[in-house]
């Protein structure tokens, strides 16, 4: 009976320690939130889009329950080896959509709020598409199994294995196929861009399918000028979104040092963070990225980034679809869906 008496003060004592920890996790750090498209209207399809009613209402949640803090001052509290802010949060975009421009930069200016967009300088102003928004519409547009017997043509360019997945999409029903494109993206990501943008081109001309530019474009030099003297910053998405892990040493500085020396001489302005494209980073690119002069890098690890100690690898929350872009009620207290 004694021995039960004095488990329970130390039970008591471990969940009271839980609870202060996790109390003060909450109360300080930077809160990174990562977005990428803003649609009009929901789109189900996309898993990194947002709808504009949801950003408005994230926006002004942000707003009033949030300290929003612009690039510049997270910059400051990494100099200065500070810690940030009670409840402060960050609010990124990845890879420079000129939808950010139509629907993201009004609500932005209508609540006031920071935002920092990382541009893939190589497709700005261009009307080049990502291989994988050019791969996920071909077959997106394909009628299930239509066709499907023009996929032996490219397994003599193609590996069988990645021609297979293809022909597994092709088949799919409506209800699956949207998770097998993601699947596939995910798993083409193994190869560099010039491989994934061949394949892009060799279903379109195989299935004859156009691509709606329109719905693919990117921000311009004009657009982006208009946001950066409007409390929009702009940072690093590399030249081509090549995933910097795959590169050589020259390759992945020249990515990093160019686009940030592109974005400086077009907006005027110091070009302090990177956003690694999907995510993938090593010791030796954080070493390649401070040797290259920025302050910040992020990932895609989910997280809160609780000191400014560790300012290569900041930790964020991707926001996208319906399935994904609910804030966790431990992260901003709230949760939204379209």
């Amino acid at each position: 009976m004694l021995k039960t008496r004095m488990i329970w003060p130390k039970k008591v004592a471990l969940v009271a320690l839980y609870c202060l920890l996790s109390w003060l996790l909450r109360r300080r750090g930077l809160t990174v939130l990562t977005y990428h498209r803003v649609s009009r209207l929901p789109d189900l399809d996309d898993s990194l889009k947002v709808s504009a009613n949801a950003l408005d209402h994230q926006m002004r949640f942000l707003r009033d329950n949030y300290s929003v803090l612009s690039p510049t001052d997270v910059s400051n509290v990494i100099r200065s080896r500070g810690k940030f802010p009670a409840k402060s949060c960050l609010v990124t975009f990845d890879d420079g959509w000129k939808d950010n421009f139509d629907h993201a930069f009004p609500i932005l200016k209508k609540y006031d709020i920071p935002a920092l967009i990382f541009l893939s300088t190589g497709l700005i102003g261009t009307s080049r598409v990502f291989w994988h928004e050019q791969i996920s519409e071909v077959l997106a547009q394909i009628p299930n199994g239509k066709k499907v017997g023009l996929l032996e043509g490219l397994a003599k360019r193609f590996s069988r294995p990645l021609i297979d997945r293809v022909v597994e999409v092709v088949l799919a029903d409506d209800s699956r196929k949207g998770v097998l494109i993601h699947e596939l993206v995910i798993a083409l990501k193994r190869f560099d861009v010039e491989h994934n943008e061949a394949l892009a081109a060799a279903l379109r001309q195989t299935f004859e399918v156009n691509l709606r530019e329109s719905d693919h474009a990117m921000l311009s030099w004009d657009e982006i000028a208009e946001m950066a003297q409007n409390g929009i910053h702009f940072g690093s998405h590399t030249v081509s979104h090549e995933l910097l892990d795959r590169l050589s040493d020259d390759q992945a500085q020249n990515e990093l040092v160019e686009s940030k020396r592109c974005i400086e001489e077009k907006v005027g302005c110091p070009v302090e963070f990177l956003s690694y494209p999907n995510g993938n980073f090593t010791q030796k690119t954080i070493e390649l990225a401070q040797g290259a002069g920025y302050v910040g890098a992020f990932t895609c690890v989910g997280g809160k980034n609780v000191d400014s100690l560790s300012p290569m690898n900041f930790g964020g929350f991707i926001l996208g679809r319906v399935r994904e872009p609910w804030i966790h009620p431990e992260v901003l207290g709230f949760v939204l869906c379209d």
